[in-house]
């Protein structure tokens, strides 16, 4: 009686010790790579909604293995664990996947502006050397032909930063090169017209 006694308590046992099981190792690497992905694709710039959602996922899933490491062995229970790796993951493939497409907007965004302030460049240009000049007018025309020279010298970063894929790099530098063309141009355009209202 007392051997089938101990044979019952060591299925018991064993049983108890096979539940706990060991934490899921494949879903916790896959949730840590898929953060490190995300990263990787520079979530932090074009997607930084969803990585904090990623990494707020990733926190809860440590939090959880930590409470189950810090059990009694036969007391551990990684289903939540598992749970908490899959949704991570998921979370982690979303900011990825919003990076990129953040990236692909903001990459179009900086194509059009270059564009843009490569027109208004070159509109400002012609009307420079169609200014009306006079008396103290050469100073403030070499400043305006100096901006424009800036202006241009920055396109040509814009588009080194789009080749280097720097898409935010690039929208910056573009939207400083549009506003410097476009006050030279306007401020041509008032000389020309107070000319003529002359």
């Amino acid at each position: 009686m007392n051997g089938k006694i101990r044979i019952a308590f060591l299925s018991i046992a064993g049983l108890a010790l096979s539940a706990c099981a060991d934490p899921p190792e494949p879903e916790i690497t896959a949730a840590r790579s898929a953060i490190a992905t995300a990263e990787a694709a520079d979530a932090s710039e074009y997607a930084p909604e969803s990585l904090a959602a990623a990494t707020a996922a990733q926190r809860s899933l440590e939090t959880e293995l930590t409470t189950q490491e810090e059990k009694f062995a036969m007391f551990r229970d990684y289903e939540e664990s598992a749970r908490l790796a899959a949704e991570a993951e998921a979370a982690a493939a979303k900011a990825t996947a919003d990076a990129e497409e953040g990236k692909q907007q903001v990459r179009s965004e900086a194509e059009a502006l270059l564009a843009q302030a490569r027109s208004i460049i070159d509109e400002a240009s012609t009307m420079l050397q169609t200014a009306p000049r006079g008396k103290g007018s050469e100073v403030d025309l070499a400043v305006m032909q100096a901006d424009i020279a800036g202006a241009s010298a920055v396109l040509a970063e814009v588009e080194q930063s789009l080749m280097a894929g720097r898409y935010l790099e690039a929208k910056s530098r573009a939207e400083s090169a549009l506003a410097t063309a476009q006050s030279v141009k306007d401020q041509v355009q008032a000389a020309i017209s107070l000319t003529a209202g002359a």
